[in-house]
């Protein structure tokens, strides 16, 4: 079940098992030769796997927890954006209050002024 799981998550970044493994998470080909003939990888390799392709280790020894679907990858991608986006305008809005409250207060200052040397001189 693991290995074909690895298949299956690998082609999807367009490798081998025994390509990606060795060139990208750093695993010997005797290791991955090893998990197709049927050994269970150790839990550091499956962490490492886990972590790597963003799925639980649940799912690699069982294949029952849904790996998330590229779509909803993409779509979360998009809300991201979408929220940056918000963020910058948000940004912007305080800045131009911020430069409303400065203008503000520079009218004011006189006349906060003229209202110190009143109470000073009772």
């Amino acid at each position: 079940m693991f290995y074909e799981i690895l298949i299956r998550l690998c082609a999807e970044k367009g490798s081998s098992v025994t390509k990606y493994t060795t060139e990208v998470l750093g695993f010997s080909k005797g290791t991955a030769t090893g998990w197709k003939n049927g050994k269970k990888p150790g839990a550091v390799a499956l962490k490492r796997i886990s972590d790597h392709f963003g799925v639980s280790i649940d799912f690699l020894l069982t294949g029952k927890v849904k790996h998330v679907p590229k779509i909803l990858e993409q779509n979360n991608s998009r809300e991201i954006a979408r929220l940056e986006s918000k963020i910058e305008e948000q940004k912007e809005r305080i800045k131009f209050l911020e430069e409303q409250n400065r203008e503000l207060i520079a009218k004011l200052a006189p006349t906060s002024a003229v209202v110190d040397n009143r109470q000073n001189k009772q």
